[in-house]
Order: C-alpha cells, then structure tokens, then sequence
C-alpha cells in the first residue's frame, strides 16, 4: 500500500508485498495461511491476496491488512486519502444578442488538481479547455456538459447545465417606391418622377423575432425622416435630380437593426412663359421658368433678337446649377451692357446636361417683353 490520494467511484487496488524478502514475518519457504483486509469503508476481504475495493466517499480512510503463517501473525495499517470533487462552478457569457452570440464558458472554483476539461454539447461539438467560446444563431435552451479529469485521466466526474440562449434573428428592411401614377419606380433607371412631384414609399419590411419599433428614412437629398414612425411616407425632392440613394433603418424591440438601399431616378424639365413685363412692378420681371424641375451639372441661357444677334447669356456650374431662388440669375429684359431692350419678340436657347445623365437638354423657343 502507499500514501497516495485515490479517486472516488474507481477501483482501488493494494499490493500484498508480505514476504521475508520485504521484512515479513516469515521464511520466504513458508506459505501464508491467511489474509485479511479491512478496507475502512465498511467492506472486507479475506479471499483476495492484493485487496481490492472502491471508495464511494470521499474522506480519509484506515487499511488494514493482517496476514497469518501457521500459529504466527502480523498486521499493519496504513492511512489512504479518497480525493474530493470540487464544487466547480460554471459561468456563461451573458446569452443574448441578434442574429449570432458567441458565448464564453468557464470552470471556476478548482481544486488545482484539475489535468482537463472536455466540454459537451448536445448537437456532438466538443472543445476543450477552460474557458472556451461557442456561438449559437438561434434562440432556445440548450444543455451541456463539462468532463474535468482530476489527478490522472481517469480520474473524471461530469458537471451538467443549460444555458438559455436568445440569438433573436433582425427584421429585414426593404420598401418600394412609387410615383405619382402607381408605378413601382424602385431602381429603375429607365423611368422615375419629375423632380417636383412627390414620391410614395412603402414600406415592406418583414418582422421576424421582434416587431419593428422605429423606421428611420434617409432620403438622399440631406433630409432624414427621425419621426420613427411605421406605415407609408411621402417626400418632395425640391433641392436635387438625378439618381438619389434612398435608405431605410429599422429596429425591433430587441434592438436588433437592419438596413436597406434603393435607387430612384428624379428628373429634369423646364418650362419657360411666353411673355413677361420687365417694368420693376414686381410682378413677372424676369425670364423665369413657370415650372422647374431638377437640377444641372452644366447650365446656360442664351437670349437672342430677331436679327440673330446675342442679346444676353447667362451660364452655371455645379450643385444647385441653376439657382432658382436666385432671381437675379434670369434675364430682366437687359443686354449685356445692362440697359433695357425694346419691347418685342426675343429667342431664346438653353443648353443643359441633367444631373440624371439621361441626355443633354437643347431647348428653344420665343418671349414677347411687354413694359
């Protein structure tokens, strides 16, 4: 027998070393009777030379061996120590999230006799360790198990839990746009609105774990809609043309968000009188369009006489190209020298290149200037 520190619910065996080459109590020749084990545990033997048994308990214990040879007998005793399973503990990162949750599991509260740790799932996965990280991409109650080895590899005992994981899948974000007629525009680049006319956006967005609880709209032209109401929505684009990128974020009671992208085409249309009165009465002194849609990369207005003659012209770049809240940018019935044109039939040309690159505008026509 030796001092070791056994493990519980394992059989244990101890070694008969009685003889006179050890220090017995007899000649090597002479045969040993008999030998008796008292195991400590409640359980003793007298059939087994090497004694065998279990310890189901841990705790220290007394063996005692006596061995007998004709009327002559010996016993000794020697204490055994059955290891104790530590209460481990097992932690888990906090299990919810949206759509995927990597959750750490840790061991803690050891013995420090602790030589492994095999971590079971209920789907087969297995890892080892401690800690270890495991992702879940849906919600449920899922147990498992931890083995932990403990003085040698067969030494084990098995912890269980359940971890209660919430991987709540997002709502997804989509909406359709429609113009003025019915027709869905959404993405279309063959056909869109008049940049005056209002769009209708629906939203058809799909619940999925959580019912979606605001609607932020970004709408491409430097307003956002925070109101963060459901249903449709309508918006006027009054300061661009051209292709706009709408967006739509949408987030559910969990918090869990989703985001989408659509394209719309808005575009450009000039429609310019066919008389005005420059007298600086404040009522139609200028050249200015009746209706105005969109906007141009590149801009110009030529106003001609009826002999041909360039009478005033007037040209722009960029954003905002033209400036339609800029009245002095139209033609106030000047020349270019600034002074007043007699009354009478004038041409005019605008040549403009869409923000919406559907092609160039070549406009004309005539104006009749009555003071």
């Amino acid at each position: 027998m030796t001092d070791s520190i056994y493990c519980q619910g394992l059989p244990i065996v101890f070694t008969n070393i009685t003889d006179s080459a050890h220090g017995g109590i007899i000649p090597k020749e002479l045969a040993i009777d008999s030998v008796f084990w008292d195991y400590g545990n409640g359980k003793s033997d007298s059939l087994l030379f090497h004694g065998k048994t279990q310890y189901d308990s841990a705790g220290n214990y007394i063996v005692t061996l006596k061995a007998s040879a004709k009327n002559c007998s010996a016993v000794i005793s020697k204490p055994v120590k059955v290891f104790e399973f530590p209460d481990i503990k097992l932690f888990k990162s906090s299990g919810s999230a949206c759509d995927t949750i990597a959750i750490v599991f840790t061991a803690d509260s050891l013995s420090g006799k602790e030589i492994s740790f095999v971590w079971s799932f209920l789907d087969g996965e297995t890892f080892k360790g401690n800690p270890i990280a495991r992702t879940y991409i849906s919600t449920g109650l899922y147990p498992y198990q931890l083995s932990v080895a403990f003085l040698d590899s067969n030494c084990k005992k098995v912890y269980y839990d359940t971890i209660d994981v919430h991987a709540w899948v997002p709502p997804d974000a989509d909406f359709s746009i429609l113009n003025t007629k019915g027709e869905d525009v959404t993405d279309r680049l063959n056909i869109g609105i008049k940049a005056i006319d209002p769009a209708f956006f629906k939203d058809i967005s799909q619940v999925n774990d959580g019912p979606i609880k605001s609607w932020i709209w970004d709408f491409g032209d430097a307003i956002k809609d925070t109101l963060l109401l459901s249903g449709d929505i309508e918006h006027n684009y009054t300061k661009t043309s051209g292709i706009v990128t709408i967006s739509l974020l949408i987030t559910d009671e969990y918090g869990c968000i989703d985001s989408v992208t659509h394209q719309l085409m808005l575009l450009e249309s000039l429609v310019f009188p066919n008389i005005f009165s420059p007298n600086q009465d404040g009522k139609n002194d200028r050249f200015i369009p009746l209706e105005i849609y969109g906007y141009f990369d590149v801009f110009e207005m030529v106003i001609y006489n009826k002999w041909g003659g360039e009478v005033w012209k007037r040209s722009c770049k960029g954003s905002n190209c033209p400036n339609y809240e800029d009245e002095k940018f139209w033609w106030d019935g000047t020349n270019s020298s600034g002074d007043n044109v007699s009354e009478g039939v004038y041409y005019w040309v605008v040549s403009a290149t869409p923000k919406s690159k559907t092609k160039d505008f070549i406009l004309n026509g005539s104006v009749t200037i009555v003071r």
